[in-house]
């Protein structure tokens, strides 16, 4: 089977039911207006067009791994570090170093966006590095608790960890960015 085939056919996509498509979409459709209706809170329009992605991006990534899921007998944990890694390369192989890259990649564009939206506040380098990644931390675990409590996923801290990962090369790709327009505050 090869990767085309492999993601076609997997959890990967997820299924989207009609009401999941409702909120997304009103949700978005909400947001635009706000924006076409002006600035309500002092945001300039760059930074809320850059906050609707981000709104956007996390409810896809809500939808994605929680509300489209099959609701399973019982709630499912795993807390021991790094059992994918042990366990799942020798049972799965590739298909679980493809979710590892999947979850890393999944938290990019959050360790990208939160940084250009805030980026305007008195802070430096590192504390807004150690902001991006509680946003992250803070996403991530509230993905996988909502699994646990809704019994549609395994809660586990190799996805929180994966995500936070993800989150930290977002804002590596944010840093080179910023580097590359000359726009870095030391």
């Amino acid at each position: 089977m090869d990767f085309t085939e492999f993601i076609t056919q997997s959890q990967y996509i997820p299924k989207w039911n009609l009401p999941t498509w409702i909120v997304i979409i009103t949700v978005t459709f909400l947001y635009f207006l706000f924006l076409i209706k002006g600035n309500l809170f002092g945001v300039n329009k760059k930074k809320a067009v850059l906050l609707g992605l981000l709104t956007v991006y996390l409810l896809f990534i809500l939808c994605g791994a929680v509300f489209t899921r099959e609701k399973m007998e019982t709630s499912q944990i795993r807390l021991e570090l790094f059992w994918s890694y042990k366990w799942g390369i020798q049972r799965y192989g590739f298909k679980i170093i493809l979710e590892i890259i999947l979850n890393i990649l999944m938290f990019m564009p959050v360790g990208t966006l939160f940084p250009l939206i805030v980026g305007k506040l008195e802070t430096k380098k590192w504390e807004m590095f150690f902001l991006t990644i509680l946003i992250g931390l803070f996403c991530s675990c509230l993905v996988e608790i909502l699994q646990l409590l809704l019994k549609c996923g395994l809660c586990e801290l190799d996805d929180i960890i994966h995500n936070v990962l993800g989150t930290a090369a977002g804002y590596g790709i944010f840093v080179l960015m910023r580097n590359m327009q000359g726009g870095v505050k030391k």
